[in-house]
């Protein structure tokens, strides 16, 4: 409980320390280079993925982002899921990348807004924040925000299925047809483990995982 209760405070002061606020009007173009974005992100964070890798459990945990619509003005939802991991994952701290063209919608605070799903319902703890300050280099020159999640359980009670749902609103002269990339990446911190933190279980969920996307129309 204690080991646990730690893991918590940990992963929320990081997202305290990493991000604040959100981000504020935007001008409603797309991103015009969504796929060079999204291996390089890859490419720069991803220091302990490893595709090859097998949990120790036998999970074969893979973390999606949803592919969302919505029309110009309006609030897109965004959901995380995962599969492969049924009551086998205790904890989680993990970013995805978005054009900052979007505006995350804001809850108490400095807490993005979210709905839990049934996957981390059983966790202790849970939050969610945006970086939109002192950013990376890299996020700066690819026009990207980011969200944080984290959510910590006692024992391995992360299930499968939906893991939260977080909220965008498209910009009012957003054209339709533009697709603005969800991309989750990884930075020092982040992490993916089960009970007894077996570092297999991140490599493979950190090289596994399913990008998503916000259409507009």
């Amino acid at each position: 409980m204690k080991r646990s209760a730690a893991i918590a405070a940990s992963l929320i002061i990081a997202s305290a320390s990493l991000m604040s606020g959100c981000s504020g009007k935007s001008s409603g173009k797309g991103s015009s280079s969504e796929e060079s974005s999204r291996a390089q992100l890859k490419l720069e964070y991803g220091h302990t993925a490893d595709p090859n890798a097998v949990p120790d459990s036998g999970a074969s945990p893979t973390f999606e982002l949803s592919n969302s619509h919505a029309m110009p003005g309006e609030i897109a939802e965004v959901t995380v899921s995962i599969i492969g991991a049924e009551k086998l994952w205790q904890a989680c701290g993990i970013h995805f990348a978005y054009p900052m063209e979007l505006e995350a919608q804001m809850g108490m605070g400095d807490v993005a807004k979210f709905e839990q799903g049934p996957a981390s319902e059983n966790m202790v703890a849970f939050t969610a924040a945006v970086w939109t300050d002192n950013r990376t280099e890299k996020m700066v020159a690819e026009n990207l925000y980011a969200l944080f999640f984290a959510a910590v359980g006692t024992g391995d009670v992360g299930s499968t299925g939906e893991v939260a749902t977080f909220y965008f609103k498209v910009p009012d002269d957003a054209q339709l047809g533009t697709v603005y990339p969800l991309t989750f990446f990884e930075i020092d911190g982040d992490k993916f483990s089960d009970s007894n933190m077996d570092p297999k279980l991140q490599a493979y969920a950190f090289s596994h995982w399913k990008d998503g996307s916000i259409t507009v129309g």
